[in-house]
């Protein structure tokens, strides 16, 4: 989970043109209520129409997230590859520092 939540936190920073700070702060929000209210929902939804269900749910949500990926995949195409040279570049500038 470490890694993945690594992975999607650096792939939304580098998805969209807005400062990283705003992304960062919109992201975290969006995950954390999500969470919250996931699970003040969960324990009602499997007492009024079984246990199965907040699962079901939740399974419906992440398909429904991966055809919304798929679907603009090309937005993210470009995601990792400036970062290779953006990395370059500041491991000079800190080198360059240290001397």
């Amino acid at each position: 989970l470490g890694v993945m939540n690594t992975v999607l936190t650096e792939s939304v920073m580098e998805a969209t043109t807005l400062p990283r700070s705003v992304a960062s702060s919109t992201y975290s929000g969006v995950r954390f209520l999500g969470g919250a209210v996931a699970a003040a929902v969960a324990g009602p939804l499997a007492e009024a129409f079984g246990a199965p269900t907040p699962y079901w749910i939740g399974a419906t949500a992440f398909t429904v997230a991966a055809v919304i990926v798929l679907v603009n995949r090309h937005r993210l195409s470009g995601i990792g590859h400036e970062v290779a040279e953006d990395s370059v570049e500041e491991a000079e500038l800190i080198s360059a520092g240290d001397a």
